[in-house]
């Protein structure tokens, strides 16, 4: 496993059902042994904190996309993993996250299905052209007709 916070005891409960868990990115840690690490991983989990070491939460999950259609589990709130990820792998509590581990653990073969949703759905996202996060919301802001719930901060600032 993939796992981007260390400040959780959810780590230590997947390593007592048998998972390794590696986390990622560490401070001062270049992308390609991000990307290794990554790549290496069955899964990866971001977790309910909102104070992961990663700047985005979606970055992190088109990252696991990207990076050989890694399945990601993440809180259901998170927009790219309803975008990217099966619905499977969107939990609200760490119970229900680690319920799902165990079923995977049973079943082996759901991997292979849960990643194969991830390519059929990562073919519709063009990495060459993301937005920035600034951009997107450059972009709703003009849209959103002043709506003070859809001003980035650099935007209301200029």
């Amino acid at each position: 496993f993939m796992f981007y916070h260390k400040s959780t005891g959810l780590a230590s409960s997947l390593s007592r059902i048998g998972f390794e868990v590696v986390y990622g990115p560490e401070p001062g840690e270049g992308r390609a042994v991000y990307w290794r690490k990554l790549k290496s991983s069955a899964f990866a989990i971001v977790p309910l904190s909102r104070s992961i070491d990663r700047a985005s939460i979606g970055q992190v999950i088109a990252d696991a996309g990207i990076a050989g259609c890694i399945p990601t589990f993440s809180p259901r709130s998170k927009l790219f993993a309803r975008l990217l990820m099966p619905s499977f792998l969107s939990y609200r509590t760490d119970g229900e996250l680690l319920a799902k581990l165990h079923l995977l653990k049973d079943r082996p073969s759901w991997w292979h299905k849960l990643s194969s949703s991830i390519c059929r759905r990562m073919q519709y996202v063009d990495t060459a052209n993301l937005e920035t996060m600034h951009e997107l919301m450059d972009r709703i802001g003009e849209r959103s007709q002043d709506d003070p719930r859809c001003q980035s901060s650099r935007r209301s600032h200029a």
